[in-house]
């Protein structure tokens, strides 16, 4: 059972072997989840869930490419805590609001301003609109203390 302290040493063994940085911004970010995990005021169910999702990452399996294996052993177990638990990181909502806002605001700005430069003026204003509903739905997973810190 990889459990959270294992899953920390785990990744400060990587971070001391020495890497690119884009590597060691990696591991430290998921160190930072894990101690952030830690400091949560968690319930015995909820951190043997998270425990077993991490035993059902495999963390530790040889990979050729490690950084990309991690990489998406990262961002598979963000979407567990968000889908588990609606723990975010950090300007969650602000980015995916912006990505959406953009990719709408495109499509939007072709169709009503057709030659008066459309594109820019719908992927301003998308981008725009995303940023205020992603702020306001941080500002709201900030409140009720849904937000994982990490430095």
């Amino acid at each position: 059972m990889m459990t959270i302290e294992k899953a920390k040493y785990f990744l400060k063994s990587l971070l001391q072997q020495g890497a690119k940085n884009s590597e060691i911004k990696m591991y430290q970010k998921f160190l930072d989840i894990l101690i952030s995990l830690e400091n949560r005021d968690l319930t015995a169910s909820q951190k043997n869930s998270i425990e077993e999702e991490l035993t059902n990452l495999d963390l530790k399996q040889p990979h050729k490419n490690r950084k990309s294996y991690l990489r998406k052993k990262l961002n598979a177990f963000l979407h567990y805590l968000k889908s588990a638990f609606s723990l975010v990181l950090k300007e969650h909502y602000t980015n995916y609001g912006m990505s959406l806002g953009m990719a709408f605001g495109v499509a939007i700005g072709t169709v009503i301003f057709k030659e008066r430069g459309g594109i820019a003026i719908g992927l301003c204003a998308g981008m725009f609109v995303g940023y205020c509903v992603g702020q306001h739905l941080d500002k709201e997973a900030v409140k009720q203390n849904l937000v994982l810190i990490i430095t």
